[in-house]
């Protein structure tokens, strides 16, 4: 995931991509192939609680991979999760 998370941020454009807002869907896809949301997430970082002039962009791709991993871990318990597994 850490991995993937570099591959996805680039650093020469890092705080502009993590300044947008982060969208998590859930969604079922049928055998007909017809496809509905079940859930849609949205995570935004708060510019107020940001200092642009710190150099940690290790700490903010270990920190990317840790959220996630959470999300992918919480979005195992939803019941929308289960209802797609059906």
């Amino acid at each position: 995931v850490n991995q993937a998370t570099k591959n996805a941020l680039p650093s020469d454009r890092i705080l502009e991509t993590i300044r947008s807002q982060l969208h998590v869907e859930i969604s079922v896809q049928t055998d007909d192939g017809d496809e509905m949301v079940l859930e849609l997430w949205t995570l935004e970082l708060d510019d107020s609680q940001f200092d642009i002039s710190l150099k940690a962009m290790n700490t903010v791709y270990f920190r990317m991979g840790i959220l996630l991993k959470s999300l992918i871990t919480i979005t195992r318990i939803t019941p929308a999760y289960h209802l797609s597994r059906k």
